[in-house]
């Protein structure tokens, strides 16, 4: 695998090896991976073929749309999760002590209503994620925690 693979597997956590994701890891983690898709992004355009470097370059996008999700600001993210979790008649992260343990958003719910699958992947592109589809969009939500006493700014420089 590529190294935008490897690193879109352990944001995605395909293994179950990350249950739970909070906002100062993830801003880490995206800042860390955003500078080293950087560098194999310029070797992959410059060494590969044109049709090798289209592909990690849409895979790099995706990961770079997972990673900024991931991270998005408390307020926002939970606005995004409410707004989608309300299309299901799910119960609001804002009713739900520290968000633990809340039921997850079922993709399956979703894919099984076109309108309700369409409306959820607006919102997700809405807020500027072009490469994120919705099962990928779903994952995280249904993993990352908000820090009910704000989110503080997280020096990553």
């Amino acid at each position: 695998q590529r190294v935008e693979e490897k690193f879109l597997d352990i944001a995605l956590d395909y293994n179950n090896m990350i249950p739970e994701l909070n906002i100062t890891g993830c801003t880490y983690f995206s800042h860390d991976v955003e500078h080293i898709a950087n560098v194999f992004r310029i070797s992959i355009v410059d060494k590969g073929s044109q049709e090798d470097g289209a592909l990690a370059l849409n895979t790099f996008n995706r990961l770079k749309d997972v990673t900024k999700l991931m991270a998005m600001e408390d307020g926002k993210f939970k606005s995004l999760c409410n707004a989608i979790r309300m299309l299901l008649a799910e119960p609001l992260l804002d009713s739900l002590e520290n968000n633990y343990n809340v039921h997850p958003v079922i993709i399956d719910e979703l894919e099984e209503d076109g309108t309700l699958y369409n409306e959820a992947q607006s919102m997700i592109l809405a807020q500027g994620f072009q490469y994120l589809n919705l099962r990928d969009a779903i994952n995280v939500m249904n993993r990352r925690r908000i820090n009910d006493t704000g989110t503080k700014e997280v020096d990553t420089s």
